[in-house]
């Protein structure tokens, strides 16, 4: 059972943006994160190409996850976004999600992600990190 959260920073808002990455990074090494990597990706946004990266961490324990979600909130309320928190153990459950991951990731999917909110699924794989998100 692992759990999964995913950041995406825009490069717009810092002036060194390696040095936030390297921040975030070995925090999330503190906190004992099992596995990370980095990618980017353009969108396109009313005619202007937006530049994103991602970053993506998975923690094998709740509690580390949670501390780290809260070292992110607290230090970079605004720049940084979670896009999405999700557990993989039997299954595949978002736990959390933000309205453009949503949008993104599909109907099915959006569909899921309502119906497991709504049966109250998501406090029994991760209590903790539902309070917090």
């Amino acid at each position: 059972m692992t759990y999964i959260v995913e950041l995406s920073l825009c490069p717009v808002h810092f002036k060194n943006l390696t040095k936030v990455k390297d921040i975030i990074t070995n925090n999330a090494i503190k906190k004992n994160c099992d596995f990370y990597y980095e990618d980017s990706e353009y969108i396109d946004r009313k005619g202007k190409y937006e530049c994103l990266v991602l970053l993506n961490y998975t923690f094998l324990n709740e509690i580390n996850t949670l501390s780290f979600i809260r070292f992110i909130k607290e230090e970079y309320r605004k720049k940084v976004t979670i896009e999405h928190v999700s557990y993989e153990g039997n299954e595949h459950l978002i736990i959390y999600a933000s309205r453009k991951y949503l949008l993104s990731a599909g109907k099915y999917n959006l569909k899921k992600y309502k119906n497991n909110k709504k049966l109250d699924l998501l406090k029994q794989y991760a209590p903790l990190l539902t309070t917090v998100l």
